[in-house]
């Protein structure tokens, strides 16, 4: 039986989720538009999924390059020096060289990446490599950097890429970042971007009254769809509290539902979910975790 997630990347045989397969066409058109942007969506609600997916559409049906970083692994010493930051990030470059090309991992293998100026000359001519365009995919990273080094990477990347319109180096054809927090309130991203406008974001989270009108619908087949796997009945007045109670936020619902599950599967003679238990499952779930 599926469950409900709030702290771990969604699988989708696992756990109750809300599907974005539909943006896969979207990311790759702005992929190849050539702005930098970021896949901004609210936790526990799919994003790794989609840049995930994005990666292995961008292999499979181009003859581009898609290098994707997922730095969940990171830990908070990896971004305590550049030194570090450095190492931990070859080790990531190796992995996914590996799967790419031997030519590619050997090159990857043989880099001296110690300082800034290392790191700089290292993307410049990797992306030299087989004559592809290279994309850049990045995952979790504004929930497992430390600012500094993080930052000084990510601006050496987009100041080499704005330098190779020029044709002076070449570098990533793009770049694209997963978050579930607004990318341009992310100081790393503060000290590089001259505009607001320079990342594209999929805002889903920065207005909640817009959030939740724009994805009612959505949140509300969500909800159906649960019911009809556990054999219970949602009531429209029970998914309005419910949205109202969580202003609509994905990890927020799934927090709620999650402790409101273990009560409705030991009463199974029960054939409805009434917005008084739900108000109970609220409460309590305000009360046990905070949001």
């Amino acid at each position: 039986m599926k469950q409900f997630t709030i702290d771990t990347p969604i699988q989708p045989e696992r756990h109750f989720h809300i599907p974005f397969q539909e943006a896969i066409n979207e990311s790759w058109e702005l992929l190849q538009a050539g702005n930098p942007y970021t896949i901004l969506f609210p936790p526990a609600s799919g994003k790794s999924s989609l840049i995930q997916n994005l990666h292995h559409f961008v292999m499979n049906n181009s003859n581009d390059t898609a290098i994707f970083l997922d730095f969940k692994s990171f830990s908070r010493t990896d971004f305590s020096t550049t030194e570090k930051f450095n190492a931990s990030l070859k080790s990531l470059l190796l992995n996914q060289a590996r799967n790419i090309s031997d030519h590619l991992y050997n090159f990857v293998y043989k880099a001296k990446l110690e300082t800034i100026e290392d790191l700089f000359e290292f993307f410049a001519d990797l992306t030299k490599i087989e004559g592809k365009k290279y994309y850049l995919l990045i995952d979790d990273a504004d929930k497992h950097c430390r600012q500094d080094s993080f930052s000084s990477f990510l601006g050496l990347i987009l100041h080499s890429m704005e330098i190779s319109k020029s044709r002076v180096i070449t570098s990533f054809t793009n770049i694209v970042i997963s978050a579930s927090k607004k990318i341009n309130g992310f100081k790393p991203f503060e000290r590089i971007l001259t505009s607001s406008e320079y990342f594209k974001t999929w805002d889903s989270t920065t207005i909640q009254k817009d959030y939740i009108e724009a994805n009612e619908e959505t949140i509300g087949q969500y909800l159906q769809d649960y019911a009809t796997a556990i054999e219970f009945e949602l009531d429209s007045k029970t998914i309005e509290q419910l949205i109202d109670e969580t202003s609509g936020k994905l990890i927020s619902i799934n927090k709620m539902l999650r402790f409101y599950d273990e009560k409705v599967r030991i009463y199974k003679q029960k054939k409805i979910i009434t917005p008084e238990e739900m108000q109970h499952a609220a409460g309590y779930a305000l009360i046990s975790a905070p949001y």
